[in-house]
Order: structure tokens, then C-alpha cells, then sequence
């Protein structure tokens, strides 16, 4: 799964994409902070990121933005991921073993990404549901249903499940990525399509179809915007969030549709989609695929213009234009079969999809087999250079409303300068967590760093990793200046575990002390 809805996903060259405006600085947090989000938000350990800043020019070290492409350059963050650090926001970019390095498509309810299983490097499509939504139970509901559906039937013109999971309040889907464009983007950009690859791609959706019907499935959604097209010119129908078991019950109607809750896409809907979804059958994908087809065709839909209610009326009642008409060279027996798959009268259609399978394959040339190119590194590795997910100076436009809207996709608590908080323990977290192994090896008499680097881990003042903030001197602080309680945070880490003690124990003699005060001054009132 891919682009499997029309969000664009054309580069844009221009300044890095911390933020969607032009200004690289706006919203970027220190370059501290950055490194700690980075080692937060699990992309990279710490013997990593130690070894990547080792390599960077001395001159980088000071410039989140400089840090930033550099390690987008090694290879180590992609674009998408060094621009969420640069806002110092690590939540949401490792979602269990799967790094999410960029997003492909935005609809309605989810967004899909490009992820990589870190375990075996097989590229995926993250499919998240982000948790304002998963806060709605109807949303969840349905999403965890798709996850379920999804598990029923394979097939090679079909989006294969991979894996689901939850990451804190973040739920998703890896599904197969399958590198390509939808047919309604294809179509849109390039114009209508010649017949016989129309028919070829027909043929491959109806054998999809075929299967899901087969496993007891109606997909209910079939639309150009829902059928990937490879770069070697195979269709994948995707895309089970609106599917339905006929007959099922339970369900909430908010979840499966039902009379006066009206599921689908308007202009490629069922008519008797319109009346009620939950009582359709595998004809009315029947429907969807001809509309589908007309439009691949024609580069038009059947009924353009108008409300939903308007477009479903037409649906219902009205004969769309002959495609005869729009395309005078469309052999008459392609024409015959798209009209007959948009039939008003469910009863009036092909009896399945194999049977329109079988018709629309010998429209096919005979040279051309279906399915015949199986997805491959080299068509995968076609998709990421296209994307350019580790090239630090271009950016897609999903990728910059998405940056420009972080709070949509993944919440996260945030201090008054909108950079997240970080833990109240984070020097000493930092500091204590890898010594030197050889702790002689460090010199103090060596100056400073630019930026407090995650290079040395002794603990002085001078070679402590994320030293404390009140160590730096003004220079280094940039234009913002550390909270006054991230000092005494710092402060109190930093502290021998004796003395440590002795301020708690001297904290509770004290508080004894007040507390029998009081207790003595009320009974003293008492008896007077």
C-alpha cells in the first residue's frame, strides 16, 4: 500500500522542512534538545548517535539544522523524521519494531506512511490512526475492525496484512507497500486511459474482487483513489475500511453503515448503496468497478457536479452519458460490459466478478499476462528515491502540511514555548546512563564543545553528555533560556547520593517537628 488516497506527494525544493514555512528556525528547538529527542524517540541508541557526531564536521556541532542534515545525509534520520526532532517531538516516529520515515497519503480518517521493520529492513505502509480519533469509539471501532478484515483473504491484487500494533495511544496497521500511484491520480495527471490497459487493470481489480467476495466480503468503497498502480502497470485494490460481511449484526451502525447512515463515496456509490449499506451484496462493488472503469476511460465520472444527495439521486435514477459517446473508438463490447456493471437493478449485473474477470482478460492482448511483476527491491527502491527520504533539502507537500499540523497526527505535552517538555531527571538520566571506558582518555584541559554533544560521559562539568543547563554559558544557550526548575533538576541530579540522603532526612526531621508544633498549639487552644 501506497498513495492510496490523492494526497500529493510532489517535492518541493526549497529550505529544510523543520517547519512549512520559509524561515528553517521558527519552532526549532536547541540543538540539545534535538539530540535528546533523538535518543527519545528510539531511532537511535546512544553508541549510534555517539559515533554519527564523532564523524560531523566541528562546525556542524553548533546548528540544529546543521546536526539535522547531517545525520539525513548519513542516512540515519530520513527528511520526515529530522523535521519532527528539529520541533523536538520524538513521539509517534518508532511505532513498535516499524521506523515511520515519511508520510504518503492523508484521508479522511487515517494517514499512511512509509516504515521500515527494523528487524529485517522489509519496507511497509504504516496505516495510524492518530489518537484524537482513536479517542472516538466509532473511529477506533471501525479501524480495528479494517485490521481484523484484512486478515481474512490474500490475494496478489489485494493489500496483504502485516502487522498491527498499538504504541501507546497510537494505534496502526503494516500492511504490504506497494510501490505506485492511484488510478485516480494516474488519470487526473495523464489524462484517460487507452481501453486495453484499462481493460488489463479492469481485469486485475474484478480477480481481487473475485477473492474478497469468495472469503464472504464486500468491499463497499471501490474507486479509482482505492486501486494502486505499480510501475510495471499491475493494479492493487486497497483499502478495507468500509467493508462489510453481509448479514453481520452487532455492529454499530456508526461503524457499519445502515438505513439513514449512508457509507461510500458519491460518485462511484451502489444505488442501492444509497438506501441502505448494510443490506448491499458483492453487486454493488460490481457497480464501483464500473464507474471506476468509466472514469479510467473517459477521465470524467459518471455524474459530475451536484450535493451527495444530488449525486445520489442521479445514481438511483439517471443513465450516465454512453461511454461510446465520449470515447468513439472504445470497441462496443467494452462499452456493453461497463454499462452493464452500472446497472441500475442489482439483478441486471454480472452474477460475480469472475465472470467479469474472465470477460475484460480477453480484451487483453495476448502478450500481456496478469500479475506477471512481482514487487522487487528495485521497484521499492524506485519509490524512496522518488520520495527522496533522505535527501535534506526536499520535501513533499504532505510532508509539509503534516509538519505544519504536528499537533494533529501525534499529541504531545507541550512547555509555553511550544518545545516539549523534557523529563525533570534528564541530565542525570543523560549523564549517568554510559561512562568512558576509559575515563583518563578524556582531557580537561581540551575546550569546550560548541553544543553539549552526546560524546563523552564523564562526569565533570566540562565532559558531561548533556551537561546540566545551568553549566552552559550564555553563549551556548541561543536565544532561549533554561527553565529555572530544569536547573535545579539538574542541580539535584547531580548531587552524591549522601548528600542526597541527608537533605531527605534533614526534610523529614523537619517536617515531624512542624507537624508536632501544630498538634501542640491546638491542644494548647483547646484548654484554654
Amino acid at each position: 500500500m501506497n498513495q492510496g488516497k490523492d494526497s500529493p506527494v510532489n517535492r518541493q525544493p526549497g529550505p529544510s522542512p523543520a517547519t512549512g514555512e520559509n524561515s528553517t528556525h521558527h519552532g526549532q528547538v536547541e540543538p540539545q534538545r534535538f539530540l535528546h529527542a533523538v535518543l527519545k524517540s528510539g531511532l537511535l541508541n546512544r553508541d549510534e548517535l555517539k559515533r554519527l557526531l564523532e564523524a560531523m564536521p566541528k562546525h556542524s556541532l553548533g546548528s540544529t539544522e546543521a546536526l539535522a542534515d547531517g545525520l539525513v545525509e548519513a542516512g540515519a534520520l530520513s527528511r520526515f523524521q529530522a523535521g519532527k526532532l528539529r520541533l523536538g517531538i520524538s513521539r509517534g516516529l518508532m511505532l513498535g519494531n516499524y521506523s515511520v520515515l515519511s508520510p504518503v497519503a492523508r484521508g479522511g480518517m487515517a494517514t499512511v506512511y512509509l516504515g521500515q521493520d527494523t528487524r529485517d529492513k522489509r519496507v511497509v505502509a504504516l496505516k495510524v490512526l492518530p489518537p484524537a480519533l482513536a479517542r472516538e469509539s466509532r473511529h477506533l471501532a471501525r479501524f480495528q475492525r479494517e485490521a481484523r478484515l484484512n486478515r481474512i483473504v490474500r490475494h496478489p491484487g489485494l493489500c496483504g496484512m502485516v502487522d498491527e500494533g498499538r504504541s501507546e495511544e497510537i494505534h496502526f496497521m503494516a500492511l504490504e507497500f506497494i510501490p505506485g500511484q492511484s488510478l485516480h491520480r494516474m488519470v487526473c495527471e495523464n489524462g484517460p486511459l487507452p481501453v486495453e490497459k484499462v481493460a488489463r487493470l479492469g481485469a486485475e481489480i474484478a480477480y481481487a474482487l473475485d477473492a474478497l467476495h469468495k472469503a464472504g466480503l464486500v468491499h463497499r468503497d471501490v474507486k479509482p483513489s482505492n486501486i494502486l498502480v505499480t510501475p510495471s502497470g499491475t493494479a492493487h485494490l486497497i483499502d478495507l475500511g468500509l467493508a462489510y460481511i453481509p448479514g453481520e449484526t452487532g455492529e454499530d451502525v456508526e461503524v457499519i453503515g445502515g438505513q439513514g447512515y449512508i457509507v461510500g463515496s458519491m460518485d462511484f456509490i451502489a444505488p442501492e448503496q444509497t438506501v441502505n449499506p448494510a443490506l448491499v451484496d458483492a453487486r454493488a462493488d460490481l457497480y464501483g468497478l464500473g464507474c471506476s472503469l468509466y472514469f479510467a476511460a473517459t477521465g470524467k465520472v459518471p455524474f459530475e457536479g451536484g450535493s451527495n444527495k444530488e449525486r445520489m439521486r442521479r445514481h438511483r435514477e439517471e443513465a450516465a452519458i454512453p461511454l461510446k459517446d465520449l470515447v468513439p473508438d472504445a470497441p462496443s463490447r467494452f462499452c456493453a460490459l461497463v454499462h452493464l456493471l452500472m446497472e441500475k437493478d442489482p439483478a441486471e449485473r454480472f452474477g460475480s466478478a469472475g465472470t467479469v474477470a474472465a470477460d475484460l482478460q480477453l480484451m487483453v492482448p495476448e502478450n500481456q499476462s496478469l500479475f506477471s511483476a512481482e514487487m522487487d527491491g528495485e521497484s521499492v527502491a524506485a519509490t524512496l528515491e522518488n520520495l527522496r527520504v533522505y535527501n535534506p533539502r526536499e520535501r513533499t507537500e504532505l510532508e509539509s502540511q503534516i509538519l505544519r499540523d504536528t499537533g494533529t497526527e501525534f499529541t504531545t505535552q507541550e512547555g509555553p514555548d511550544g518545545v516539549p517538555e523534557l523529563p525533570v531527571n534528564w541530565a542525570e538520566v543523560e549523564t549517568s546512563e554510559k561512562k568512558l571506558k576509559n575515563p583518563d582518555s578524556a582531557s580537561h584541559s581540551d575546550p569546550a564543545p560548541e553544543v553539549p554533544l552526546i560524546v563523552l560521559g564523564q562526569s565533570s562539568a566540562r565532559d558531561r553528555s548533556f551537561p546540566a543547563p545551568g553549566e552552559l554559558p550564555d553563549s551556548q544557550l541561543g536565544a532561549g533560556r533554561i527553565p529555572l526548575p530544569d536547573r535545579v533538576a539538574a542541580f539535584w541530579g547531580h548531587l552524591p547520593v549522601w548528600q542526597k540522603s541527608l537533605f531527605v532526612g534533614l526534610a523529614v526531621v523537619w517536617t515531624i517537628c512542624l507537624a508536632l508544633a501544630a498538634v501542640m498549639l491546638a491542644t494548647g487552644q483547646g484548654r484554654g
